[in-house]
């Protein structure tokens, strides 16, 4: 009878392992695949901030290219502006000199025939 309680124990000890050892590797399993969907989000959440990151990247980067090309064609106007204003002023300048020297020349003629 000591036997066979022995026999008996060992049976449902040797069970009970066997559960115990099934669930462990289950749990295992269970954990790993866990960590591998955690990877796989964590990857997903990277690859949407890096897009996110270089979409700004981008708008901000067309932005400077706009504002610089702006910038670089109103500049260009002011200088077509400036060196205009700049050949009129010396046309007017030029213009202001003859005429004084047209009134001269007459104001000398008149003095002469006086």
């Amino acid at each position: 009878e000591s036997t066979q309680l022995l026999v008996s124990e060992r049976d449902t000890l040797s069970s009970s392992y066997d559960d115990l050892k099934l669930r462990l590797e289950q749990v295992e399993i269970d954990n790993v695949q866990t960590k591998d969907d955690q990877v796989s989000q964590l990857q997903s959440q990277v690859k949407d901030l890096k897009d996110t990151q270089q979409s700004k990247i981008n708008e901000s980067t067309q932005l400077l290219v706009s504002e610089r090309d702006t910038l670089s064609s109103s500049y260009d106007d002011l200088k077509l502006r400036l060196e205009q204003v700049e050949i009129d002023n010396v046309q007017t300048k030029d213009d202001q000199v003859s005429q004084l020297q047209s009134q001269v020349k007459d104001l000398k003629d008149t003095q002469q025939s006086k």
